[in-house]
């Protein structure tokens, strides 16, 4: 999903979600597997200050939501529910499964966020489908 203040990071891991669905369709033929694995937040270093950037001089419209993501990284550094040696174990037991998911979200933050986007969706979807479906034509068949 996309969030505040993450538009190149979220941009870059659409694109290889994309790729990855393509990719898992064009090899599932020859019994090849694709598993996108979207994580929540891992206690690792991604938070840190020394691996998170901020622009040295923000734009002054931006500063209210910069400082909110600063703080946000700051106050979650060090308690990320998510363990990356047990993620590890995850990946070799998904790695094993005889017929692996195309996606799986790991951490239980990342299932919540996962399944407030499928109900968003959903609740979109249905709002607008009758608005989508008067878009066919009224073509004779052929």
């Amino acid at each position: 999903r996309g969030s505040l203040g993450g538009s190149l990071y979220c941009a870059s891991k659409h694109a290889l979600e994309g790729f990855s669905e393509a990719v898992a369709k064009e090899v599932e033929g020859f019994g090849i597997f694709v598993t996108i694995i979207e994580p929540g937040f891992f206690r690792t270093e991604f938070l840190s200050a020394d691996s998170a950037r901020f622009a040295e001089h923000p734009v002054a419209d931006y500063a209210e939501a910069s400082a909110q993501l600063r703080s946000f990284y700051t106050q979650r550094n060090g308690r990320q529910a998510g363990d990356p040696v047990k993620l590890a174990g995850v990946f070799v037991q998904l790695a094993n499964e005889a017929k692996p998911p195309l996606r799986f979200v790991a951490g239980s933050d990342a299932a919540e966020i996962a399944q407030t986007k499928i109900t968003a969706l959903q609740t979109e979807l249905d709002r607008w489908k009758a608005l989508s479906a008067s878009t066919d034509g009224d073509f004779a068949a052929a």
